[in-house]
Order: C-alpha cells, then sequence, then structure tokens
C-alpha cells in the first residue's frame, strides 16, 4: 500500500489529519520460507510561515512500534468532538501475515536487513573483543 502525496486530495486529507508517517511490511516467500521487513517512513513539511521546509527520514529492518492518534474539533456548541482514531501495532500486522504463510507451510525467517544488522552486532563484538584482550595483554606486558 502507498499514499500518492503528491495528489492534491491526499496532501490536504493527510495535513488535514496530521498525518506524516507509513508503515509498509515487504514480505518475501521462496521455496518453504517467508520472511517480513518493515520499512517505517517520515515526512514533514512546514509551509506558510515565508519559508518551506521539510524532512524525511526511513527506518527499515524489524520493529515493535505501537502507535495512536486522536484527533478532534470544536463544534458549534463549544464542545470537543472526536473526528478520527488512528492505531496501529507491528504485531497485529505481523501476525496477518504469519498466520496466512503458516497455514500454508511456510516457515518464518529473518529479512535481509535483519541478517545484516546481526553480522554487524556480531563483528562488531568481536571487534570489542579483540580490543579488550589487546588492552589486557599490553598491559601485561608493561606496554602501557
Amino acid at each position: 500500500m502507498a499514499l500518492d502525496c503528491g495528489n492534491q486530495r491526499w496532501n490536504g486529507l493527510l495535513r488535514e489529519r496530521g498525518v506524516h508517517r507509513s508503515a509498509i511490511a515487504h514480505v518475501r516467500a521462496g521455496e518453504g520460507w517467508h520472511s517480513i521487513t518493515d520499512d517505517f517512513r517520515t515526512v514533514s513539511w512546514d509551509a506558510g510561515t515565508g519559508q518551506l521546509s521539510g524532512g524525511a527520514s526511513r527506518s527499515f529492518g524489524r520493529f515493535r512500534k505501537l502507535g495512536r492518534q486522536r484527533s478532534g474539533s470544536i463544534d458549534g456548541t463549544g464542545q470537543v468532538r472526536p473526528t478520527a482514531e488512528l492505531s496501529f501495532d507491528t504485531d497485529e500486522a505481523r501476525g496477518l501475515v504469519t498466520t496466512v504463510a503458516e497455514g500454508l507451510g511456510l516457515t518464518s525467517r529473518g529479512g535481509t536487513a535483519e541478517r545484516v544488522g546481526i553480522v554487524g552486532a556480531v563483528i562488531g563484538g568481536l571487534g570489542a573483543l579483540a580490543a579488550i584482550v589487546a588492552v589486557l595483554v599490553g598491559f601485561t606486558l608493561g606496554w602501557f
């Protein structure tokens, strides 16, 4: 699913509701396996103050995110009335895909981003361990 933020209809609706984040679940399947990779994108913009500014960010991998947003408006009597409520739970979305995949006999495995992150953490941990050993050996031999 994707929203065309350049479309005036969507742009106005998203701005009115204060929505500036999107979540995409990239699902891959192979022979007997499936993987799910989360893709979170944030876009912000500010116009109308004499300047135009904006920014964007992206997070890619496996995350646990919970979100809830409520918006309201003031009616003619001065009372606040709810106009929209949005909620999101990555585990709920992931569960929908996993249930279908398991029904098809597919096993879950980590996505590419997860595997790269794990390999990077292992390499970093081994590097830190090697540095500690080198310092201890250096102190033992009187190099420091």
